[in-house]
C-alpha cells in the first residue's frame, strides 16, 4: 500500500514538473515571436513588405504549430491536478485556482491575437496600410507582453506554491 501511494506522490509531481515545463515553454516561445516578429514591422520602413516576406515565411511554418504542444499540456496537467485536487493543502488550492484563473486569460488573449491581430499581420491577402500594420504590430505585441508576464508569474507560482510537495 505503501508503494502505491509513494508511486501517486512521485506521479503528482512529474505532472507538476510537466506542467512548470509547458508553461515555461509557451512563455519562450512567446519571447521568441516578441523578439524577433515585432521590430522587424516596427523598425521596417516598409511595414507591407516585411507582412509579405513574414506571409511566406508562415505559409510554410505556422508560429501555432508550435503552440499546440505547451497548451495541450497546460490544459491537460492542470486538468489532472484539479482532478486531484483533495491532495492538495489551503496555499496549493488558492494557487491552483489563480493559475488556472490566469491560463484561461492568456488563453483568451491567444485568441484575441491568433484571430484578430495574426491573420492581418501574417495571412492577410489585402494590402493594408503601413500606419495599420504598425499599429497592429503595437497592439499585439502588448498582448503578448501580457502573456509573458502571465506565463511567468504562472510559473513562479507553480514552482513555490508545489516544490515542497
Amino acid at each position: 500500500m505503501q508503494t502505491f501511494r509513494n508511486a501517486k506522490q512521485i506521479n503528482f509531481n512529474t505532472i507538476i514538473y510537466v506542467l512548470i515545463f509547458s508553461l515555461l515553454m509557451s512563455f519562450f516561445g512567446y519571447l521568441y515571436e516578441q523578439i524577433d516578429f515585432i521590430p522587424n514591422y516596427l523598425l521596417a520602413n516598409n511595414p507591407k513588405e516585411i507582412s509579405v516576406y513574414w506571409s511566406k515565411f508562415h505559409y510554410i511554418v505556422n508560429p501555432a504549430h508550435y503552440h499546440i504542444l505547451p497548451a495541450t499540456l497546460t490544459v491537460f496537467c492542470l486538468l489532472y491536478i484539479w482532478i486531484n485536487r483533495k491532495r492538495l493543502n489551503k496555499l496549493q488550492y488558492k494557487s491552483l485556482i489563480l493559475v488556472t484563473t490566469l491560463i484561461i486569460i492568456v488563453n483568451i488573449l491567444t485568441v484575441i491575437a491568433v484571430f484578430q491581430i495574426n491573420d492581418k499581420l501574417y495571412f492577410s491577402k489585402e494590402v493594408n496600410n503601413q500606419i495599420n500594420l504598425k499599429w497592429l504590430a503595437i497592439v499585439w505585441s502588448f498582448i503578448n507582453i501580457i502573456r509573458l508576464l502571465i506565463l511567468f508569474i504562472c510559473s513562479l507560482e507553480i514552482y513555490n506554491k508545489f516544490k515542497t510537495n
